[in-house]
């Protein structure tokens, strides 16, 4: 309980015997005494008068039959519930479920979901491109998680593992040539390191000629067919696309 403090005014009064000197026995033992006051805002004030008891409130009766409740279930599981035991010719409405989605509700492919213990993105990049082929989709599924636990880009995985036809090893020594070339087109480079391994001076050759000339509108395989036709030469790889072999 929080103490109040109360301000006491004290009124001291002393009676010098020097000065009065016929004062009474009555006097001198009246002579020193201690007068106090109380602030009204400190008084202690009488509690508010309690409301009469308004009586106990009733309690409810209901009580729940357990044992109903366990027939009602064990009818319920039967093939041909009899309900009119219960006072109800219609039986109550079955509970319904939410239901999970189906699987082609979900945007999945049923043939992905065959291989639901290997890498999910390898394999959606693997069916895309192999159909449902066990053999390639594992071996590629497998290619791809070594090399992207090791930090390669997804596409730049993806496009070794095709180009060496799963072959983790190849795919992971072209990717570490084709990271040399990073600020290069990258599909340019892949397939330049392709054709001439890991030469700077041939790779950059080819990959600046076929960025100009994709540029163009001219598609990949021609491009690339031009350029390793005239050495990178671009001025002759677009005159040759242009004019063809005439």
């Amino acid at each position: 309980m929080r103490s109040v403090k109360r301000h006491v005014r004290i009124h001291v009064l002393f009676v010098d015997p020097r000065l009065h000197h016929g004062v009474t026995n009555s006097t001198k033992n009246a002579g020193l005494g201690i007068k106090v006051a109380l602030k009204p805002e400190y008084r202690i004030t009488p509690p508010p008068p309690l409301l009469p008891r308004a009586g106990d409130i009733p309690r409810s009766s209901f009580q729940f039959d357990f044992g109903l409740e366990r027939k009602v279930l064990a009818e319920a599981e039967k093939e041909n519930p009899d309900w009119s035991k219960f006072g109800s010719e219609h039986p109550p409405p079955p509970a319904s479920f939410p239901q999970p989605p189906a699987t082609h509700s979900m945007g999945v492919d049923p043939v992905v979901m065959k291989y639901a213990g290997l890498n999910r993105e390898a394999v959606n990049i693997a069916v895309a491109n192999y159909g449902d082929n066990p053999t390639k989709v594992q071996g590629f599924a497998n290619g791809f998680s070594a090399l992207r636990e090791m930090g390669f880009p997804t596409n730049a995985v993806a496009d070794a593992l095709f180009m060496f036809e799963n072959d983790t090893e190849k795919a992971l020594s072209h990717l570490l040539h084709v990271m040399k070339y990073a600020g290069l087109n990258r599909e340019a480079v892949n397939i330049a390191v392709a054709n001439y391994g890991d030469n700077p001076t041939k790779v950059q050759g080819f990959a600046n000629g076929f960025s100009a000339l994709r540029e163009m509108g001219f598609p990949t395989n021609a491009v690339a067919d031009a350029l390793f036709m005239f050495e990178n030469d671009t001025e002759k790889a677009l005159s040759h696309l242009l004019h063809g072999s005439s």
